[in-house]
């Protein structure tokens, strides 16, 4: 599969640095390890896109604006991002890049759409890319969490800031942790370079189950309060990720 070479940064300066930030993803101790180079990467992309300046429902729109039956091809999708990234220099008032930094933010970001490709037929659901690139933009590890299971359950996300008792159903859930994983999994320098192929598979869907059933366990939906989700989804260490002001400081 074409897109797995995104996830081999053997061959990348820096490959031999310790771990900065560390995970654990699952029961079966697989981790997930951000090298120094990974967050210099990753503040890259931002500095360079002012991702950081857009909120999750920008997101959301144009990847349903370029999207057909809520789906995006490769090229959809880099048309649904040169829209956001337009959009998002304006707000901080970003001179046009350089060639090299194109190139940078072209092969990074598409990382995130090759991730997902699961079956390697250049599509995408829009909901899964929205989800996934949710890391990338402003908001809080909360905000982001709560924005992607309400959408991908189609609820009212009011509902998770107060005690109102809601049922969360596994798949959506499901679907989040996966996609979120997904992001900061392709991005980790250690993960690309340990497992590959149908191992890198395992790891991802044994970790997004585990994270799944530590809810659900057998059932198909719970009752929970909206606070009640919030701590529940804190109990997996790695959503620290999706709040960028953490990995700034």
């Amino acid at each position: 599969m074409h897109w797995m070479e995104l996830l081999d940064y053997s061959k990348w300066p820096g490959s031999s640095q310790k771990p900065r930030l560390q995970y654990k993803l699952c029961t079966a101790g697989d981790m997930l390890c951000l090298r120094e180079s990974d967050i210099q990467s990753l503040k890259k992309l931002v500095h360079l896109t002012n991702l950081n300046l857009i909120d999750c429902h920008a997101v959301k729109v144009a990847f349903e604006r370029n999207s057909i039956n809520s789906k995006l091809s490769k090229n959809q999708f880099d048309v649904a991002v040169k829209n956001m990234i337009e959009h998002a220099k304006k707000l901080g008032d970003k001179p046009e890049l350089q060639q090299k930094d194109k190139n940078f933010v072209s092969f990074y970001i598409s990382k995130i759409f090759y991730a997902l490709d699961r079956d390697d037929n250049d599509e995408v659901s829009s909901v899964e890319l929205t989800t996934s690139f949710l890391l990338f933009v402003a908001g809080s590890k909360v905000e982001k969490m709560v924005f992607a299971y309400s959408m991908l359950a189609a609820v009212d996300d009011t509902s998770f800031n107060s005690d109102t008792t809601v049922t969360l159903h596994r798949e959506p859930f499901h679907i989040m942790v996966r996609s979120f994983l997904s992001a900061v999994l392709a991005l980790s320098e250690e993960w690309g370079n340990q497992h590959h192929s149908s191992e890198a598979w395992r790891i991802l869907y044994r970790s997004a189950l585990d994270c799944t059933n530590a809810i659900f366990t057998t059932e198909e939906h719970v009752s929970i309060t909206g606070m009640e989700f919030l701590n529940e989804c804190s109990l997996m260490s790695w959503v620290d990720l999706l709040d960028f002001n953490l990995i700034e400081s």
